[in-house]
């Protein structure tokens, strides 16, 4: 299981995925990068909604600051069909599609993005959806809390998915630290450094809480993407690390970041 605080999704293309503490210490060796890359976060799902891609310029090192992309043109193409997005002003960065539109699991479609002369691509399929197992729930003796036991198997052989899991207490204790949010992995493969993974901070919250699930569809290549980014990130400082190397995106012209595209479910539940 994977505890992450809530941060800008994909702001950095290396922290989205770093987990609240481990066992040991990792040291990371930054190396400097070339700032004129676009780190691009366009995942599109089948929920009707007006659908978001982000788009920063890469940075050297953690502490830096994203500069956001505000100048660029960026469409959706397939089919017949083209979707262009606009950018948000008031979220330096964002663009949203001009109207609400759900993706069909049954096509390919392609990610335009032109900026200063440079043209992005990237295709992609629809990552099925299997069932959301049960969230398993356990209880503090010592203070009658619940937290989450287990979200998901990290290995299952017939499916592939990430799972989003927002805890909002914020009704029952509105002065303080009332809201986490967690994310787990299944994958297709056996990695020794996922099963055997940092220990992460136990999340405690009370009884009442709302709990929202959400369950991704992964392709296989965002699969891969996502694994080697765990591996590279929240499964570090174990006893099992595996060297460090670039994550491998789909996006032309040498661009940082991912293009797919997801069917999802969710569920709500109030913890008893």
């Amino acid at each position: 299981m994977e505890i992450f605080r809530m941060n800008q999704y994909w702001s950095l293309v290396v922290l989205i995925f770093l987990s609240f503490g481990c066992e040991e210490k990792t040291d990371w060796d930054y190396q400097s990068g070339d700032h004129q890359q676009l780190a691009i976060t366009a995942i599109l799902s089948d929920e009707f909604k007006f659908q978001k891609i982000e788009i920063f310029q890469s940075m050297n090192l953690p502490s830096e600051d994203p500069i956001a992309i505000t100048n660029a043109t960026v469409a959706i193409k397939s089919m017949n069909n083209v979707i262009e997005f606009i950018h948000d002003n008031n979220q330096p960065g964002i663009y949203y599609s001009q109207i609400a539109f759900s993706v069909p699991s049954n096509i390919n479609i392609q990610l335009e993005i032109l900026h200063e002369g440079q043209t992005y691509v990237a295709s992609t399929s629809v990552g099925k959806v299997a069932p959301i197992p049960p969230l398993q729930i356990g209880t503090n003796q010592a203070t009658d809390e619940r937290f989450v036991a287990k979200i998901a198997d990290v290995y299952s052989p017939v499916e592939q998915a990430m799972y989003e899991v927002l805890i909002d207490w914020s009704e029952i204790r509105p002065d303080t630290f009332n809201q986490a949010l967690l994310y787990a992995f299944t994958f297709n493969t056996v990695d020794i450094s996922g099963i055997i993974q940092p220990n992460d901070e136990v999340i405690n919250f009370p009884v009442g809480t709302t709990i929202i699930e959400k369950k991704f569809g992964l392709t296989s290549d965002y699969a891969d993407f996502l694994r080697a980014l765990a591996i590279e990130t929240s499964w570090q400082g174990g006893f099992f690390d595996e060297s460090q190397s670039s994550l491998k995106s789909n996006i032309s012209n040498n661009a940082l970041g991912y293009f797919t595209a997801c069917q999802v479910l969710s569920d709500t539940i109030i913890v008893q």
